[in-house]
């Protein structure tokens, strides 16, 4: 990673996100995200757009500061294991206070569910 992109990485709350329809034609759309263990970590609403195209594609691009900031690519999972949601919980709680949870365990639980909110964990290529 570049000094540019880890200085982006340590001092933003949010990443543009640009995800793909089945046709490759892109999306972008400003997320919050979180950094952990080598691996981006991005909280959405299950029935999102975002989501939906990553069912289908799972290619994407995080991009910092600007739409033509830093980037990097990668390919993004819906997680489900439980030990993957409580380690970025409190991570996630403690960056994010604003968020529609009462609680860690809380945060996980909807995760975990995957009714509400999801947790796609992006792999970078």
């Amino acid at each position: 990673m570049t000094p540019e992109l880890l200085k982006a990485i340590e001092h933003s709350q949010e990443v543009f996100i640009m995800t793909y329809d089945p046709s490759g034609k892109p999306g972008t759309v400003p997320v919050w995200f979180d950094y952990n263990q080598g691996n981006f970590y991005v909280s959405t609403y299950a029935d999102s757009m975002k989501c939906q195209k990553i069912r289908q594609n799972p290619s994407v691009k995080l991009t910092w500061v600007t739409r033509d900031g830093p980037s990097i690519t990668g390919t993004a999972e819906i997680v489900s294991k439980r030990e993957v949601l409580e380690r970025v919980a409190p991570v996630h709680d403690s960056k994010y206070t604003d968020g529609p949870w009462d609680s860690v365990e809380h945060l996980v639980k909807m995760w975990s569910e995957a009714k509400e909110r999801v947790l796609l964990e992006i792999t970078v290529s």
